[in-house]
């Protein structure tokens, strides 16, 4: 493989170098995973969800139960912060393994788009506290699913992480372009169902009750600045219900399209998994809206969401490189 063919030529430093890469760069992978799902419990949570009272608490987080219950909470925020900061000196390690090193210059170039992305998020949560506005919900969770991707990428390419040649990578190249996209604004639109507090303006499937479509005005959910808390989306909202309807067209739409890519391109690496977790997250989805939301289940379907996004990102970049 070619990372490996780089390695085997160098000095014995620099083989045990790029191992050490190798090794940090998938503690780093974990960490941030952990962080991303711990992450999803604390805003879900604080949201309301899985709520003694649900779902008269919901959308209220200033209320005085989450005064009540905060020691429950802080095992799981010391466990984020642990993480995060671990996470953060893993960086920094791996910035400086992989710094004036030739060999290594594509890990430094990632190690330090990792190192700036982590710092930039750093900043956002310190300016905006617990914010629950739609925008720096966004922001955070695509912040955390890219730190992800770039832990992942950072270790496949310090591994030299090989696959077999793909004869028709260039005509599956838009199709899993157009997957990477479906999926991004699926995410996108889960996000905000959950930023505008909009959980349970659909509890049914496959429509909301018998209406597959709002007739009446749902533009105000797409407002980014908009602060919902305190006054969550009541049953059959109109956007509420259109943003669910909307999450559930392009999750079919992204599991034909990124489906149909991943089958073609089974010789990736990626592609397996791919498969399987469209078909988990599928399931999770169904089974959150039939039980009511738990938020065990939505934290779940949150973390498969961010493990899809990373292998559909790496099997992307596999096929740029073959094509």
């Amino acid at each position: 493989m070619p990372g490996e063919a780089v390695a085997v030529a160098g000095p014995g430093g620099e083989v045990r170098r790029r191992r050490l890469v190798v090794r940090l760069a998938a503690a780093c992978a974990l960490l941030l995973l952990a962080v991303v799902v711990v992450s999803a419990y604390l805003r879900l949570e604080n949201a309301g969800l899985g709520c003694d009272d649900w779902p008269a608490c919901y959308g209220h987080p200033g209320e005085a139960r989450f005064t009540a219950n905060r020691g429950e909470l802080t095992p799981m925020r010391a466990l984020h912060r642990l993480a995060a900061t671990t996470a953060l000196l893993v960086v920094i390690a791996l910035v400086a393994l992989t710094r004036r090193r030739p060999e290594l210059r594509s890990e430094h170039r990632i190690s330090m788009a990792l190192l700036s992305l982590m710092l930039a998020l750093s900043l956002l949560g310190w300016l905006t506290g617990n914010s629950t506005v739609p925008a720096v919900v966004l922001a955070n969770l695509f912040g955390g699913f890219a730190m992800l991707a770039l832990a992942w990428r950072l270790h496949t390419t310090a591994s030299g992480a090989g696959d077999l040649l793909l004869p028709n990578a260039r005509k599956l190249l838009p199709w899993a372009r157009a997957g990477v996209a479906l999926l991004v604004a699926e995410i996108f639109l889960g996000t905000l169902i959950s930023a505008t507090f909009a959980a349970r303006a659909c509890l049914t499937l496959p429509a909301c009750g018998d209406t597959w479509w709002p007739a009446d005005a749902w533009g105000h959910v797409f407002d980014l600045f908009a602060d919902f808390a305190g006054r969550p989306l009541p049953d059959r909202d109109p956007g509420g219900m259109a943003l669910h309807m909307l999450h559930r067209l392009l999750a079919l739409a992204t599991a034909l399209v990124l489906g149909v890519a991943a089958l073609r391109g089974i010789a990736l690496r990626p592609a397996l998994p791919i498969l399987g977790l469209l078909f988990v997250e599928m399931i999770l989805g169904a089974v959150a809206v039939s039980l009511g939301v738990p938020l065990p289940v939505v934290v779940l379907h949150n973390a498969v969401a961010a493990l899809l996004l990373v292998a559909s990102v790496a099997f992307l970049r596999g096929l740029r490189a073959r094509t």
